[in-house]
């Protein structure tokens, strides 16, 4: 991910310029490492001109950080390497979750929370899930998943204790953030929101989910909007679940469903590709956005 921010003269003071620093040796902004001074006075007299950028200059310093996990600096990539940055993950992960929003996730947190028996679940528990990349440039198949968990609500308020948003750096408050999506989707006919979190992981690392929400600093929320049309159509999925001669249980047969979806199929316990699905079943859930990234 290429950033589209000015890069400041390292050689000059960002208030006084060339001309007053020459034989000085500069400092840099003490929050985002980034704008050189020649002195704190300096730094003092362009604070005002220079707030509006500084959070800028961080987040996207995070953005074009190559450490994966929380409190990592990364390590330094030898000229001529590439290697991914959590820029680039955030991009693939905001282009899974295009892709996957309206039929995959949305499936999987209404079957995997029960929202058919109990949809007040959507109000103290979320969606977990731990994710690998794939060669695939294609959102359909650019992920295969290692594993799903339903936890509360509070465990994700707690890893978010410390960190903050990526656009304004302002502290993250998940369970507000569902609450507020809950009620804009209540006044437009809705039963309300639930959440969905994803979480790429490296090769060799398959900690739980539970851990990954607490130590990778990159992921995805998603807040998903819940319909009556969609709780109708899960009571009829889980029907048809129910009528196989030998079903598996529950979160199994819903895990393989979830892996052949992110393998490029539908949402199916055999696997058939996406592009099969007939229209009516394909467009039953409308495509949502993905929400905005905590880092």
């Amino acid at each position: 991910m290429e950033s589209g921010l000015p890069k400041p003269d390292k050689r000059s003071c960002a208030k006084f310029g060339e001309s007053e620093t020459i034989n000085k040796a500069l400092r840099r902004c003490g929050k985002c490492r980034t704008v050189p001074y020649c002195s704190v006075e300096c730094q003092k007299l362009d604070w005002k001109e220079h707030k509006n950028l500084c959070n800028v200059y961080i987040a996207d310093g995070t953005l074009r950080n190559n450490g994966i996990y929380v409190g990592e600096k990364g390590p330094k990539v030898p000229k001529g390497e590439i290697k991914r940055t959590r820029g680039d993950i955030l991009q693939d992960l905001m282009a899974y979750a295009r892709s996957h929003n309206g039929d995959t996730l949305n499936v999987a947190v209404w079957t995997l929370l029960d929202l058919t028996k109990d949809i007040s679940r959507a109000k103290t528990h979320f969606l977990a899930m731990t994710l690998r990349r794939t060669r695939s440039r294609n959102p359909r198949n650019m992920y295969r998943l290692i594993e799903v968990e339903v936890l509360p609500l509070q465990a994700l308020q707690d890893a978010f204790s410390n960190r903050a948003h990526l656009g304004d750096m302002m502290p993250v408050n998940p369970i507000a953030m569902l609450e507020k999506d809950a009620q804009e989707r209540m006044a437009d006919g809705g039963l309300g929101s639930a959440m969905v979190m994803s979480v790429e992981l490296p090769l060799g690392d398959d900690r739980p989910p539970h851990d990954a929400i607490k130590d990778m600093a990159v992921h995805i929320l998603q807040p998903l909007g819940l319909y009556e049309d969609s709780r109708a159509s899960m009571l009829r999925f889980e029907e048809r679940r129910l009528k196989l001669r030998n079903p598996l249980p529950l979160k199994d047969y819903h895990l393989k469903c979830i892996s052949n979806s992110l393998a490029g199929g539908q949402y199916s316990i055999v696997f058939v590709p996406h592009e099969d699905w007939a229209p009516g079943l394909q467009n039953s859930w409308a495509p949502e956005p993905p929400a905005p990234v905590w880092m």
